[in-house]
């Protein structure tokens, strides 16, 4: 354990001030006190998956975007499009050369790779579809954008569908023994939860359904928004219900093994059919149109749409609850509608923030300012100015999932009221018999 503490590198104006000796004990004892507010609240985005090869943006533009633009290219060679086609895709001379050239597709496609690596994808969808409204209906050479948007679009579930393969996939076993972390991260944060205290709630960016299988595996209740057996349908009230044990003859026994799961983006397995002449958002893999948000920038508009806006109406009445620990892990800031609801959180005078992010260095900003305002907010130097106890923020390679996994919720035994009676039956027994 102490070993993982040397290379956390910890931001708290105070925490940050505790001594070396009593430092790992004094952070671990305050985040004890944390996970047990009234209101405990994770915001994962895309590095929480990286330990299963979850893409992270820049992956899916290495990985969806080589294959389109030569294909687009290919089947449109006149002469007229090649320059429009390159120029949006940052495509220079030496790059067109090998595009045009004798190599085979592979060769190419490995080019591209190295070239789209730096690419923002989320920047080239908003390119194309300013192009596509910016063309006449009609127009052939909108065909052509709009073609290589839909292909993008479609190859980036086809990304995340391969997350999390299916009981008949050769890559089941290998998934089952990797998710391991997640099903102990879900674990520890339940068992460290006082009895009778409000459900977890997870509010996730990202459209896989790794937690989700995390908890199928465990027998852990995912409520994610949606009721039905044959067809599940979105039903946002499933989240305002509530789940107890009843023996015969005896009250009712709160559930503790239950949490609610908020996919702010939508899902792989979220679909718009029509059912009775209505459109409804159910849960299917085979039918439908996809309910995802993809990376651009209408993504803001976008959550003002059903299911998202319910969604987010949901984030934003949960952080602005008394006595609340926001846990961000794998999520970049980089998302505006998403940091609205972080500046109402921050707002709320009882509200903790623990955020662990790799990036985070005293001398080196990131691609986040929202981000980069936390982080002066939590060093010490700034405390007579700007700086906020509230926040705490773990940086370095070990604040990476899974390795923060046993800093934020460390393997002790926490019993159950059965166990310390068994415990204590043991001992009266072990007393008599001495």
């Amino acid at each position: 354990m102490s070993e993982i503490w040397e290379r956390i590198n910890l931001f708290n104006p105070i925490l940050s001030k505790a001594k070396a000796e009593s430092k790992n004990e004094a952070i671990q004892s305050y985040l004890q006190q944390l996970w047990q507010m009234d209101n405990l609240i994770l915001l994962i985005g895309s590095g929480f998956t990286r330990h299963i090869n979850g893409p992270l943006m820049s992956d899916l533009s290495r990985i969806v975007l080589p294959p389109i633009i030569l294909n687009c290219f290919n089947k449109y060679k006149a002469d007229q499009m090649q320059d429009k086609w390159f120029i949006l895709w940052d495509i220079d001379e030496k790059l067109s050369s090998v595009i045009n050239g004798e190599e085979n597709n592979l060769a190419k496609i490995s080019a591209l790779e190295s070239h789209c690596d730096k690419i923002n994808i989320e920047d080239k969808i908003n390119k194309l579809q300013t192009i596509i409204n910016a063309l006449e209906t009609f127009n052939e050479e909108r065909q052509i954008y709009i073609e290589a948007l839909e292909e993008i679009k479609k190859s980036i579930i086809n990304e995340i569908s391969k997350i999390t393969p299916t009981l008949d996939d050769s890559n089941f076993d290998e998934f089952i023994r990797n998710l391991e972390p997640y099903r102990i991260f879900i674990k520890r944060m339940i068992k460290y939860r006082r009895p009778q205290q409000p459900r977890i709630k997870i509010f996730s960016t990202n459209y896989d359904k790794v937690l989700e299988t995390a908890c199928d595996l465990d027998g852990i209740i995912c409520v994610n928004g949606f009721d039905g057996k044959n067809i599940r349908v979105l039903n946002p009230t499933v989240f305002d219900l509530e789940l107890s044990l009843k023996a015969t003859g005896q009250s009712s026994i709160y559930y503790s093994n239950l949490l609610h799961l908020y996919k702010l983006h939508g899902s792989i397995d979220w679909k718009k059919v029509q059912i009775d002449g209505i459109d409804e958002i159910i849960q299917d893999i085979n039918v439908g149109e996809d309910v995802v948000i993809y990376p651009c920038h209408t993504k803001f508009a976008d959550t003002l749409e059903m299911p998202y806006c319910e969604m987010f109406r949901r984030f934003s009445d949960a952080v602005s609850q008394p006595q609340s620990t926001i846990l961000s892990i794998g999520y970049g800031f980089n998302d505006d509608h998403v940091n609205q609801m972080l500046i109402s959180a921050y707002k709320n005078p009882s509200c903790q923030f623990i955020i662990c992010e790799p990036n985070a260095q005293k001398e080196k900003p990131t691609s986040s300012e929202f981000f980069n305002s936390l982080l002066r907010m939590a060093l010490t130097e700034y405390e007579s100015v700007t700086s906020d106890p509230r926040i705490t923020i773990l940086g370095g390679e070990a604040s990476k999932f899974p390795e923060i996994l046993d800093i934020l919720f460390p393997p002790i035994e926490i019993e159950s009221p059965s166990d310390q009676i068994k415990k204590l039956v043991k001992q009266i027994i072990k007393f008599g018999e001495g």
